[in-house]
């Protein structure tokens, strides 16, 4: 009889143990894996980094300031809005450039501080945002006074993704920059390599506030 509730005390402690090892088991799996996993965003080309470095040279508020690039990639493309303005400021524009262009900001970017020339700060977003209730849902949003207490100077900087003509001699993008909530302004820029590096043809103003 003793060695009957031994044994079943035994069995109850190995099913113990099976059952929380495999618990922790699992989260520990899980933890690693959500810390791993990298974010599935196109990669951004370095020669797309070379028109950001020129870009971002060209729109900084002042060249003594920092620049502070979002990690990820924007775009403010209103076709029906924008078209006919860059027609008439761009002619040198390519159809080709504009169609590449508008198929490389379907989707994002992630942009990587050690691909730039320049020393610039990259930062994400969502770091200094906080939620905010908007109708019945909550969203993040970006927060001034949190981004100001990390990075009290400097232009807050957002490119989009680059296109390029087939023969990569014209470059095309939109690029905004700002100081506070009510000091920005956005441009669409455009660029010709000229064998040696990029250099900036046009910049056209989109918006300002």
């Amino acid at each position: 009889m003793k060695r009957n509730i031994v044994r079943a005390v035994i069995l109850l402690g190995l099913v113990f143990l099976v059952v929380v090892g495999y618990e922790i088991g699992g989260r520990f799996e899980t933890s690693i894996f959500s810390t791993l996993t990298p974010e599935i965003l196109p990669f951004v080309t370095e020669e797309e980094y070379s028109v950001y470095d020129v870009v971002i040279a060209g729109i900084r508020w002042s060249d003594k300031e920092p620049a502070l690039i979002k990690h990820e990639t924007c775009s403010h493309w209103r076709p029906e809005e924008d078209i006919e303005g860059i027609d008439n400021a761009m002619p040198d524009l390519q159809e080709e450039t504009l169609a590449n262009f508008i198929a490389q900001i379907e989707e994002h970017g992630v942009l990587q501080k050690g691909h730039f020339d320049f020393p610039h700060a990259v930062f994400r977003v969502d770091d200094y945002s906080q939620p905010q209730k908007i109708g019945k849902e909550e969203e993040l949003i970006f927060n001034w006074d949190l981004f100001r207490a990390t990075f009290p100077r400097g232009s807050l900087i957002c490119v989009s993704r680059v296109g390029f003509n087939h023969e990569h001699t014209q470059a095309f993008l939109y690029a905004e920059s700002s100081l506070a909530p009510l000091s920005g302004r956005g441009f669409y820029v455009l660029l010709s390599y000229d064998d040696v590096a990029w250099k900036i043809d046009e910049i056209v103003l989109t918006w300002m506030s």
